[in-house]
């Protein structure tokens, strides 16, 4: 009895009991539902946030400090993360972000230390200074526990942690250990969906020293690369978002640069021939793609593809480039773009672009009119496109006016990872990133055009019904009317189809809600 007593106490007192649930939620996916049920009670009792009195420096601190190190002695590389341990948030978290990762590979801890005390004294100093501590001493105690294990090769990876201490990286295995520690930093501060970007490009030169070198041959890279995603794979249950394998852990291959040529080198082939054979569906690989991509490539991603594994996944520069170059991004950002788990293009490091934010539901402010409005007022199709804008404009507006009171919860490591943000000496959630655009998702603008043209069709056209009586059925679930259920489901003019109708209702839509957002700016 008092075991029960003490569990239900534990749960009244859980500052973070919806990570607990959330845990659980991934667990259940992965395991039978008596695993997770000790799963969750036993991390009632491990699941720890660190005190939100602290400053999120101090936060910082305390959850590298924290977290538990475990060495799997039979994989190459050391990658830990604590599924008991994460920040505490008061707001949103920000994830679907990728990171730039040459800066952690061309910078030492020392670097980033030496690179704060050049900042004024301010909030954001005291945050990166206290993260930095917790990173070093989380350094200390995976070079503690390599000490304590039967690794074979714990004195080449304990040389790699101290490196990152001091040095930049200097080999091709160290560079992905590297990228390895610092994406589990991100997990473990609790930012989803993080991103690994252009990792052909990034590893090219560690790559070919090796090589050139003869410390490294083309056979070795593709075992390494090989245990690499299968380490990223390991806590996919957990890193997963809405669906299981949902991770956006998503690397960027290939793509045209500045000069119009065409990027590509033996780690794009690599990356790809390593996920054909390994056939996990995370991480996920993207190829970036323009008229000279190779021939033999196409051959070897389609071949990929072929197998089921679902990648490489294929973004068209010709079309993307010259977009984001319009929409405001500076060349060099556009033609170094990487993107988000759902693939929408984002500068790495330079960016806060959040995607998918919300959803714009096209339909509601539709619905909405339809309940409120007098239909037979509504008389000609003129009159509904017009009524319907009435509405829409109101649900945008209070739209946007949700949008603008969202919080970000500050970040110092994606700060520390976020260009700009030391210029400034501002938090990357605070408007520290170059770029600060939101995304939204479009939902149900099939539904409307749909029923708005089959509204002109039956009651203005064809005079058939009225719209008062369309929508009384509608509210009865059109019981008792076979015959109309009939007509609206086999209307050969649609959403998705190529008649200028729908393409030119679509577009004035659309364009209408553009209008209203673009003059829009968010805090």
């Amino acid at each position: 009895m008092q075991i029960i007593k003490n569990i239900v106490k534990k749960i009244l007192t859980q500052t973070r009991i919806a990570n607990v649930l959330l845990v659980m939620r991934y667990h259940r996916k992965n395991k039978s539902m008596l695993k997770t049920s000790f799963f969750g009670i036993k991390s009632l009792f491990l699941f720890r946030a660190p005190s939100c009195k602290g400053s999120k420096g101090v936060q910082a601190r305390k959850l590298f400090s924290k977290a538990k190190v475990q060495i799997d002695e039979e994989s190459r590389f050391v990658y830990n993360l604590d599924i008991y341990k994460t920040m505490h948030r008061d707001y949103l978290m920000l994830g679907n972000i990728t990171m730039d990762y040459t800066r952690i590979l061309e910078h030492s801890l020392e670097d980033f230390k030496k690179e704060n005390k050049k900042i004024k004294e301010s909030t954001y100093q005291e945050d990166q200074e206290g993260l930095l501590i917790g990173i070093e001493i989380y350094l200390d105690n995976i070079i503690k526990a390599l000490a304590k294990s039967h690794h074979p090769e714990k004195e080449k990876l304990t040389r790699y942690f101290e490196n990152i201490k001091t040095k930049k990286a200097s080999s091709f295995e160290e560079a992905l250990q590297r990228i390895l520690f610092y994406n589990q930093l991100l997990w473990q501060s609790g930012h989803d969906l993080n991103g690994l970007g252009r990792l052909d490009k990034i590893l090219d030169p560690y790559y070919k020293k090796d090589i050139k070198e003869q410390k490294l041959t083309r056979e070795q890279a593709h075992e390494m690369l090989s245990d690499f995603v299968q380490v990223l794979h390991k806590h996919y249950w957990v890193k997963s978002n809405s669906l299981l394998g949902d991770t956006g852990q998503i690397i960027i291959l290939g793509g045209k640069d500045e000069t119009g040529n065409y990027f590509t080198n033996d780690l794009t082939y690599l990356f790809i021939e390593v996920m054909k054979e390994v056939q996990l569906p995370d991480p996920k690989v993207l190829l970036r793609v323009t008229k000279e991509v190779p021939r033999d490539l196409m051959e070897l991603s389609l071949s990929c593809i072929q197998t089921g594994v679902g990648c490489p996944l294929f973004a068209n520069d010709d079309v993307i480039i010259p977009k984001l170059i319009a929409f405001g991004y500076e060349k060099k950002d556009a033609y170094n773009y990487v993107t988000s788990a759902c693939w929408e293009p984002l500068i790495a490091s330079r960016s806060i672009d959040q995607n998918n934010v919300d959803s714009i539901v096209y339909m509601e402010p539709f619905l909405e009119m339809l309940e409120k409005e007098d239909l037979e007022e509504i008389d000609n199709y003129m009159k509904l496109i017009k009524t319907y804008k009435k509405y829409l404009k109101k649900y945008i507006q209070d739209f946007v006016k949700r949008i603008n009171e969202i919080k970000w919860e500050p970040s110092p490591i994606l700060s520390l990872l976020t260009d700009d943000c030391n210029k400034k000496t501002k938090d990357i959630a605070l408007g520290g990133a170059h770029y600060n655009h939101y995304g939204f998702t479009a939902v149900s603008l099939s539904n409307v055009v749909n029923s708005i043209y089959n509204i002109k069709t039956l009651v203005y056209d064809n005079k058939k019904y009225s719209l008062k009586d369309l929508n009384e059925s509608r509210n009865h679930n059109f019981e008792n009317n076979e015959e109309l259920v009939h007509e609206l489901q086999n209307q050969p003019t649609r959403y998705g189809t190529d008649q200028k109708e729908i393409i030119d209702l679509s577009n004035e839509i659309t364009t209408f809600v553009d209008e209203i957002i673009s003059k829009e700016k968010n805090p």
